[in-house]
């Protein structure tokens, strides 16, 4: 959320439950994925890559992120790894 209470972006994470089954029950309304993961798994990140591009929202999106229809977004591909296990995470940010 920003400070005026709009949503700031839309996340959809994968993670295998066996390793981030605890976050099922995080608050993430102040705080974020890694420093959730690190502080109820132990779980750091040793690396990442990301990809960006350009999206033209579909109704449900603008509706979540609370769009104009004139604004885009700029999805992203992060992989992210701790020692050499990949883990995908996808979102889309105004």
């Amino acid at each position: 959320m920003t400070g005026n209470g709009e949503p700031l972006a839309l996340d959809r994470v994968w993670l295998p439950r066996s390793l981030a089954g605890p976050l099922l029950d995080a608050d993430f309304s102040h705080t974020g994925l890694y420093d959730e993961l690190a502080a109820l798994t132990g779980t750091r990140l040793t690396g990442g890559s990301e990809v960006i591009t350009a999206l033209v929202p579909d109704a449900t999106i603008r509706k979540l992120l609370v769009l104009t229809p004139d604004l885009g977004l700029d999805p992203r591909l992060r992989r992210d790894w701790v020692r050499r296990t990949l883990y995908e995470n996808a979102f889309r940010a105004r």
